[in-house]
């Protein structure tokens, strides 16, 4: 359709968005019951996650309690 990667990309992400949004998926961790208090247990336990070990980008785990975070 001759879009640059960069606006391709802007397209795909936006359209994720509106998928998320139209079937209801939340998009924080709270809704989801997780507390701050969990964010420890979870980041050692995604430590050994095999999709975090094929992820471009080693992560410890004070990285993932920070993307965590983030996410709450």
């Amino acid at each position: 359709s001759g879009l640059s990667d960069h606006r391709a990309a802007e397209q795909a992400v936006a359209r994720v968005r509106d998928l998320v949004q139209a079937v209801g998926v939340p998009t924080r961790l709270a809704p989801l019951g997780v507390r701050p208090d969990d964010l420890d247990r979870i980041a050692q336990q995604s430590l050994t996650s095999s999709s975090l070990q094929h992820n471009p980008r080693r992560l410890d785990h004070d990285d993932v309690v920070v993307i965590l975070r983030d996410a709450m």
